[in-house]
């Protein structure tokens, strides 16, 4: 229908914020026997040591060729709020499946924003603009050919509201708010 494509926050999810993004459901596929237990151990770490904040998810999607990009955003505080990014993975979307499902490889995740290098003023700014994104999909890949790849399956999405689901991802469900239709905002 066109409507998938745009600016979109979280509004609930059934587990922690940041599993929204693609880059964990990629990580528990490509360790399936382990991934719940290593979520578990960064679940536990109480507020205010760690905090999540907003997620943000960008889609921008080709209708006529069913390619695009997902840019998954997640702020992350640390430290009673002291150190705090904005985790940032980047996808790309490699075709439509079906109705009501898009195909994403996981590319690359990086923090930005990083508050902690900040403080270091023109030299933190310019560590933060210039290191690299860690190639999180190709190393996925290296563990378990194809686990960069997942599949989102939006059960509902309309001009204000979407409900997805990770194909694999059993019972999980995230709901999201459109911010603005792609283009409108700026990320």
């Amino acid at each position: 229908s066109g409507l998938l494509s745009g600016d979109w926050e979280l509004l609930y999810a059934s587990e922690d914020t940041t599993r929204s993004s693609p880059s964990f459901w990629a990580f528990r596929k490509a360790f399936p026997d382990k991934a719940n237990q290593i979520f578990s151990i960064t679940d536990a770490i109480p507020y205010p040591i760690k905090k999540i904040g907003s997620a943000i998810q960008t889609i921008e999607l080709d209708k006529s060729a069913n390619t695009g990009k997902l840019v998954s955003r997640v702020e992350v505080s640390t430290l009673g709020g002291y150190a705090k990014s904005t985790m940032t993975t980047r996808c790309t979307i490699m075709g439509v499946e079906g109705l009501d499902c898009v195909r994403v490889r996981v590319e690359t995740t990086k923090p930005e924003k990083w508050t902690i290098l900040q403080v270091l003023g023109s030299l933190g700014e310019s560590v933060i603009e210039n290191a690299p994104p860690f190639p999180s999909g190709e190393a996925l890949e290296k563990v378990q050919p194809g686990s960069s790849e997942v599949v989102i399956k939006s059960t509902f999405c309309d001009q204000n509201l979407r409900i997805s689901r990770d194909v694999l991802g059993g019972s999980d469900v995230y709901i999201w708010k459109r911010k603005g239709f792609f283009g409108d905002i700026e990320i």
